[in-house]
């Protein structure tokens, strides 16, 4: 009887170690993919003189490390152990808070002002802006800044205990004091939506997701419209909302680290709002515009909708990826004349979030303002 279980037991062994063989060599089951940046490997060339120096075996380890069957399926398990059991994250930076709400650690560090570069580094900044500005608006074109609110800033209420800390000056508090006193064009969502947050009928941040709910983005996007057009006097094209549904919120970005983190189940979404509207365009100006911003302006931009807004329209992603929709690709700085691509557009648009305000401008302050003082 000892022999039959022992037979069996060897049996079921050999089958669970050959069903990822299986599974790589012939992809019977469709595997769901990761969410995230990931970058494969390649399966590498054999080259004799590589193979000799050892290069090729660690690329060949490499690749069949991330080609075994059920590789997804091992790391959502491996995941979901260390977030049920643990209340861990193995996603990089991602920080399960109180009541399951969701962060990045950089958005906690900001918030507490951990991360603040300083007086006199925001004002060396403030000061080429300042400079950038009135040279921008002699040739009748607006540079506006733009400050947008952090996951924890928004729900500080539910950093877990482990980070908390005294709170010290933070570099959002400092941008927007000193560059209100240049009388810089400022925009400050952080304040505006944090108001509004007790308010609102709607979620204005989600539990599961990292930027503003899409129900805020329509909202801030309106404002920002509003905005210009009240700097420039004119009427713009003006977001008419005629209906809001409510379901789930794990659409488009709104359960983006959840998402991120690649478990079986769990964490619960909080229902949001998805609002139906149609632009109203007759009789109104649409401006040439380019945001330099970090992920939060992508929502914005990638909505086809941004053709109705605008009509030359580029994001300038951390000023590292430039896009335009007449582009077939995206571009480099190096591949651009920056001071014919700026003086094409009538607004300029700096925007950041706390998280990503110790780089600020992310380079596109100091070239713009080499260019203009030549």
């Amino acid at each position: 009887m000892g022999t039959k279980k022992t037979r069996l037991l060897f049996v079921f062994i050999g089958v669970l170690v050959l069903l990822p063989l299986l599974q790589q060599l012939t992809g019977i089951v469709k595997e769901k993919p990761l969410f995230g940046a990931i970058t494969e490997s390649q399966k590498p060339l054999f080259d004799f003189n590589r193979w000799m120096e050892g290069d090729y075996q660690k690329e060949m380890e490499a690749y069949l490390n991330e080609k075994f069957g059920f590789r997804n399926y091992f790391i959502r398990l491996n995941n979901q152990v260390a977030y049920s059991l643990y209340h861990k994250a193995k996603a990089n930076g991602v920080i399960i808070g109180k009541e399951n709400y969701l962060y990045e650690l950089s958005y906690i560090t900001a918030y507490y002002g951990h991360d603040f570069v300083g007086k006199d580094s925001i004002d060396h900044v403030l000061a080429k802006v300042q400079f950038l500005t009135a040279a921008l608006k002699k040739k009748n074109i607006d540079l506006i800044l733009v400050f947008n609110p952090g996951k924890a800033s928004f729900y500080p209420e539910f950093i877990p205990d482990s980070l908390r800390s005294e709170k010290s000056l933070t570099n959002y508090e400092y941008y927007t004091k000193a560059a209100k006193a240049l009388n810089l064009n400022v925009l400050d969502f952080m304040s505006y939506f944090i108001n509004q947050k007790k308010s609102s009928p709607y979620f204005l941040f989600s539990k599961c997701g990292i930027h503003w709910t899409t129900y805020c983005e329509i909202l801030a996007k309106d404002s920002l419209l509003k905005y210009i057009g009240k700097l420039r006097g004119i009427s713009v094209p003006e977001l008419i909302i005629d209906s809001i549904s409510i379901e789930k919120g794990i659409k488009f970005r709104d359960a983006d680290i959840k998402n991120g983190m690649n478990l079986a189940f769990g964490p619960e979404c909080d229902n949001l709002a998805y609002p139906h509207y149609h632009i109203l365009e007759k009789d109104r100006t649409k401006l040439n515009c380019t945001t330099i911003s970090d992920s939060f302006y992508w929502g914005i931009y990638g909505n086809e909708d941004i053709k109705q807004l605008f009509n030359n329209y580029q994001f300038w992603y951390y000023y590292s990826e430039l896009y335009n929709k007449d582009w077939e690709v995206s571009k480099t700085p190096p591949d651009i004349d920056l001071k014919a691509e700026i003086e094409k557009q009538q607004v300029i648009i700096i925007m950041a979030t706390d998280a990503t305000l110790p780089r600020f401008g992310w380079g596109f302050i100091e070239q713009a303002y080499a260019t203009y003082q030549q």
